[in-house]
């Protein structure tokens, strides 16, 4: 078993969402940049087992099952990597969960600080933020158990193992570049090519005068949702894709799951990411008008600003 000091150790899990997006390399490289050296890194091709005990003990996630679900649809989306984060040569070592934290950035990607991995690497919600890392010692005693500890032999060590792995993950896969509104507008795109044969000439010249001028992003607006509620016969059962419903969930209003039985109906599916996304977005808001970026040069990151923000599940 490896030994880590968790004192002086952070746990950073490069969650699946950042690796089916191609931004592990990116994230090891931001965590270089800053000054952190890697001890120690695992890569999972799959969730690790026993994960209940950390989602227990986010609060979040606990107390809502409908986001615990679509938490563990995360982790079982594809590979992840675990780290094993300390501080480099003449750095105060036991400082290294407050920088790491600091350089990770805050849950809710709206609230992050420029210069953090989640706000320039584009994090799509508070769900599908890139990485997680633990918040203290006994964080990461707890979850590096769960991470690093378990699993077959000891963890890898060394840069070039690291970049090894860190490009294995992601090898199996093409880059995943659609963020919330992407697959938003091609998701209703789809609908419309189902429902388009079966409507009236004019209406369905209508339709396609709007897309030539509108596009892919006036689909994924309220313009879009308006322009299919209009064409939809009653009864569709997709009113929450139409017009999202506020994020979020009270014990009035609990997210209502993506309609996934009345798409079908329609003859349309949704792939895995395409259902992830828009049942977390139904939890947490992305980011208005920002897609996720593939692309930003490594730079430590500043202080977070000192303004509340919403829980975060990470």
């Amino acid at each position: 078993m490896a030994e880590f000091d968790y004192r002086r150790t952070a746990l950073l899990v490069i969650t699946p969402d950042a690796v089916r997006r191609h931004l592990a390399g990116q994230v090891v490289a931001r965590v270089r940049a800053a000054g952190f050296t890697v001890a120690g890194h695992r890569l999972w091709p799959a969730a690790p087992p026993g994960l209940d005990p950390f989602h227990r003990r986010n609060e979040p996630v606990a107390r809502d099952p409908g986001l615990r679900r679509t938490v563990e649809e995360l982790f079982d989306l594809g590979p992840l990597l675990a780290l094993a984060v300390q501080e480099g040569p003449g750095r105060p070592a036991d400082d290294v969960h407050r920088r790491l934290a600091e350089l990770k950035g805050r849950g809710d990607p709206a609230w992050s600080a420029p210069g953090s991995i989640r706000k320039d690497l584009g994090s799509i919600n508070t769900v599908l933020n890139i990485v997680h890392s633990s918040d203290d010692a006994e964080d990461t005693a707890r979850e590096a158990a769960l991470f690093l500890e378990a699993g077959p032999g000891l963890p890898e060590t060394g840069p070039a193992a690291l970049d090894a792995a860190a490009r294995a993950a992601e090898r199996g896969r093409p880059r995943e570049e659609r963020g919330h509104d992407q697959v938003l507008g091609g998701v209703r795109a789809r609908v419309l090519t189902a429902v388009r044969p079966g409507l009236p000439p004019r209406l369905r010249e209508h339709a396609d005068r709007w897309c030539d001028r509108h596009g892919g992003a006036g689909l994924a607006g309220p313009g879009g949702g308006a322009l299919l509620a209009r064409l939809l016969p009653p009864g569709h059962g997709i009113d929450g894709l139409l017009a999202p419903p506020p994020p979020g969930s009270t014990p009035e209003r609990p997210v209502p799951a993506v309609e996934t039985a009345a798409l079908a109906a329609l003859g349309v599916a949704l792939d895995p990411w395409e259902h992830l996304v828009l049942g977390t977005s139904r939890h947490y808001p992305p980011p208005a008008a920002a897609p996720p970026r593939t692309a930003a040069a490594p730079a430590p990151a500043p202080a977070p600003a000192p303004a509340p923000a919403p829980a975060s599940t990470t």
